[in-house]
């Protein structure tokens, strides 16, 4: 058995191994959840011996953050092509990224749960996993930008109008994911309706007035 394990080790090429055991624990952890992601499943989902994941990821902590890196670029990427959809208008920007938002917390739910749930104690010491989050954060920092150079919204520090933004969408979205939004029959409920409304009210609110 040990000889056969090893075996099928060897046929990942430099690097591979590592990719591999992230796209297998993303697997595990979207169907299972966080509790019963191990190294040891990891292994037995790609077939390889239960120490391979130990020469990458010396700890399931060491897995969860490149998982929870993975999971901001692949957020960073859909928020940012929603973007170039609406290149000439800034509101269009701004709810294009927010409804992406929205649907991959949705569509990804332990995932979600992952990168923004203090899951991971020492996430924030993880250069890795610190840009990841930092790139999908400043899709919506451009967003803000292109808004404040249209005069479309009051002026001030992006960093902090992005900040609330984010704040807004995301708590919006917690509050369906949990089952706790009740303004409508969950039934009836249309997240991407949810979170355009979410959009637009804060952007009423940050609006540029005008005599």
């Amino acid at each position: 058995m040990a000889r056969k394990s090893t075996a099928k080790v060897s046929n990942y090429h430099h690097g591979d191994l590592r990719n591999a055991l992230v796209t297998a624990g993303r697997t595990v952890l979207e169907r299972d959840g966080v509790a019963k992601l191990s190294l040891r499943e990891v292994a037995r989902v790609i077939g390889v011996s239960h120490g391979a994941p130990l020469h990458h990821f010396p700890s399931k902590e060491a897995l969860l953050i490149a998982i929870a890196a993975d999971g901001f670029r692949q957020l960073c990427g859909v928020m940012r092509d929603a973007t170039q959809v609406h290149l000439e208008d800034p509101l269009d920007q701004f709810r294009a990224s927010a409804i992406a938002y929205v649907r991959f917390m949705h569509d990804h739910p332990h995932l979600m749960r992952l990168m923004l749930g203090g899951l991971i104690p020492s996430s924030f010491a993880d250069p890795e996993l610190k840009q990841a989050s930092r790139d999908a954060f400043n899709v919506l920092v451009e967003t803000v930008k292109a808004a404040q150079a249209a005069n479309h919204v009051i002026h001030g520090d992006p960093m902090r109008l992005a900040f609330a933004a984010w704040a807004n969408v995301h708590g919006t979205s917690v509050l369906v994911l949990e089952g706790h939004y009740v303004a409508e029959p969950r039934a009836n409920l249309d997240i991407e309706a949810v979170a355009r409304r979410a959009v637009e009210f804060f952007y009423d609110g940050v609006r540029r007035r005008y005599e």
